[in-house]
Parts: C-alpha cells; structure tokens; sequence
C-alpha cells in the first residue's frame, strides 16, 4: 500500500482528488492538508512515501514544504500547479521533487505518477 499525503488549499480540489485516489486499490491517503504548515506537522506524524504538494499554497508553498521534507521527513514529493511557468517548475526540480504535474491531469495519470515516484 502506497500512503499518500495531499496538501492543497482549495479545499474541492483537495476533498475530490483525495476521493479518486482513494478508489485505487494500492493508494491510501493518509491525509488531507489545507496548508504547506499541517503538511509538514502531518508529514513528520505519519512518515507518507509521497506527499502530494499545491505549488500555490498561502504561508508555506508546495516548494518550500518539499525542501523541508527533503531535509526532515524520509518521502518523495510531486508538486502540482494550475500554472505550469518555467520558473515554478526550475524551483520545484531545484528543490528535489521526484514529480511535477499539471492540474489538468486525470486521476488515473495522478496515481500512476505517485505509484512511479514511490517506486
């Protein structure tokens, strides 16, 4: 079973991808954070392998809560964006994400990339 964290603040966004990947039989959401601050208090708590990150997050963004956990918590990240700019994605690669997806993608494509970056 793969244990999935996801941080978004738009709370539909985050309440429906949790719910889709939720139907995958090897993905369990182990969190849902409104937040980048309870991503990293719910990453150090529950040690998910991937943490599911909105790059565009108020306080601490996606980027920022995966440098953290790259230096503090064993899991890879996926950053996910609305707005996929070269700069975003420079930072995001820069920070030692395994992923950086659009949120354009399906469910499907969403899993198989946390089930590749998990592997």
């Amino acid at each position: 079973m793969i244990r999935v964290l996801i941080a978004d603040d738009e709370a539909m966004i985050r309440s429906a991808l949790a719910a889709l990947l939720r139907l995958e039989p090897d993905l369990e959401v182990v969190a849902e954070c409104a937040d980048g601050a309870e991503a990293l208090r719910e990453a150090a708590r529950l040690k998910p392998d991937v943490c599911l990150l909105d790059v565009e997050m108020p306080g601490l963004d996606g980027v920022e809560v995966a440098e953290r956990l790259r230096r503090n918590v064993a899991t890879r990240c996926v950053v996910v964006t609305r707005h996929a700019r070269p700069g975003v994605l420079r930072r995001a690669l820069a920070s030692g994400v395994a992923g950086f997806l659009p949120k354009s993608r399906t469910a499907d494509e969403v899993a198989a990339v946390i089930r590749r970056v998990a592997g």
